[in-house]
């Protein structure tokens, strides 16, 4: 009983909690811009002289590349992908 401590951990516990809110913030930044393109979406596709079928595949597209290209981009140590130069 009482308080738990963070003994024999060191930094790594911190770390990792940072990580996860970096993440986290990451992809509430990436769905609010996502939900903010959607509703205009239609009338952009519609101006450049699409219809239905095109903003059909234009979503299904976005849908498959965040299926196939999610697990790879989780695999990739934190940072990495955007720290080379």
């Amino acid at each position: 009983m009482g308080i738990e401590t963070d003994h024999g951990r060191g930094g790594a516990h911190e770390k990792r909690q940072q990580e996860r809110h970096h993440s986290s913030l990451a992809l509430i930044v990436v769905s609010l811009g996502f939900g903010m393109v959607i509703p205009i979406f239609p009338f952009y596709i519609e101006h450049l002289g699409g219809g239905g079928k095109e903003l059909g595949c234009s979503l299904r597209l976005a849908a498959l590349t965040e299926l196939i290209f999610g697990p790879v981009w989780a695999a990739c140590p934190t940072g990495s992908v955007a720290s080379r130069s």
